[in-house]
């Protein structure tokens, strides 16, 4: 089963995303202050931590869902980071740390601020994703069931949480490598895989029928919240608390059937959240080449912004990510 109501969510993140990176670059505050635009990576987060469970094939091999992930992931990350570096660092290429560029090929943080330790800046993120599907990844080498994962994934992601934060880096905190791994299993941006991961685990219970009166009532006040979060500075105990309230809302809905996804607004988004990888990965190099030009006219630029990412990420999605979606599926069924 595929669930519209989350690639909605998706898309609307991933366009948060690129708004937020707009005003930042450029400078422009139109409430004073910088919206709270962490919540729609929050938003990816938990997606991941209850989709990537809710797909996961009870008899699928721990190779299969390595080749699954890294064929997902990485053709597109390295083609735009390869872009990012050839278009936006160009005329400084000769002061490019290479040793940070073959860490970044490979995902991994370089030096000890996770927000500065990506030449595409939105990666950060992404490293997140590939640490959560490593541990699964691991988890699975053990041929443990579905439900079975699901329940370890929760306490080896608090386990390795704990152990990073209060015993390994305690015992060294000036130690580079202890901070690095710090930076992620040791970072509260976890607790949303978790919480995604939880939800997947009483996924049963949301599928029991409730009221529609509680349901559409349930659905308009967290998502009235979330909008009005939005328009204020990011608070992560507000988004640890308001993110799964509306996810949970709106899948609710789905379950329900009181979404309606055949009018062109829903299949849009529908779409939009399809390709929310290539716009999230993709973004950053059109806000750089058209902030750099001016910071006036932020209105118009930010249309342009949205109209090349967008143009972009339909034809990287379509001839990057899914023909190598492809290859990974040949490679599995070659190993059958």
């Amino acid at each position: 089963m595929r669930f519209y109501s989350l690639q909605i969510l998706r898309g609307l993140s991933a366009l948060i995303v690129v708004l937020f990176h707009i005003f930042q670059f450029s400078g422009f505050r139109p409430f004073g202050y910088m919206f709270a635009a962490q919540s729609a990576v929050d938003v990816f987060f938990l997606l991941s931590g209850f989709i990537i469970l809710y797909t996961l094939k009870n008899i699928e091999r721990a190779s299969s869902f390595a080749i699954r992930r890294i064929f997902r992931i990485f053709p597109l990350y390295i083609v735009i980071l390869c872009l990012h570096l050839f278009i936006i660092d160009f005329q400084k290429i000769q002061d490019v740390n290479w040793t940070k560029v073959v860490l970044n090929l490979f995902m991994i943080p370089y030096g000890d601020n996770i927000y500065r330790s990506f030449i595409l800046v939105v990666a950060w993120s992404t490293a997140f994703e590939c640490y959560f599907y490593t541990v699964i990844f691991l988890l699975m080498l053990f041929k443990f069931e579905k439900m079975k994962i699901s329940i370890l994934l929760i306490f080896s992601l608090i386990g390795l949480f704990v152990t990073s934060k209060y015993f390994l880096l305690a015992s060294n905190p000036n130690s580079l490598i202890l901070r690095q791994l710090d930076m992620i299993i040791g970072s509260y941006h976890i607790f949303m895989f978790i919480i995604g991961s939880v939800i997947f685990y009483f996924f049963d219970y949301l599928k029991r029928p409730v009221s529609q009166i509680i349901t559409k009532t349930s659905f308009g006040f967290s998502t009235l919240i979330f909008i009005l979060f939005l328009l204020t500075p990011y608070n992560p105990i507000v988004a640890i608390l308001l993110v799964p309230m509306v996810f949970v809302s709106w899948l609710k809905m789905e379950l329900d059937g009181l979404f309606q996804f055949e009018n062109l607004i829903a299949r849009t988004f529908i779409y939009l959240g399809e390709i929310s990888f290539s716009i999230f990965l993709c973004h950053m190099i059109f806000v750089k080449i058209l902030i750099s030009i001016s910071k006036e006219y932020i209105y118009f630029y930010t249309f342009l912004v949205f109209t090349f990412t967008i143009t972009f990420s339909i034809i990287s999605f379509k001839y990057i990510e899914l023909n190598f979606i492809k290859k990974g599926r040949v490679l599995i069924e070659k190993q059958s």
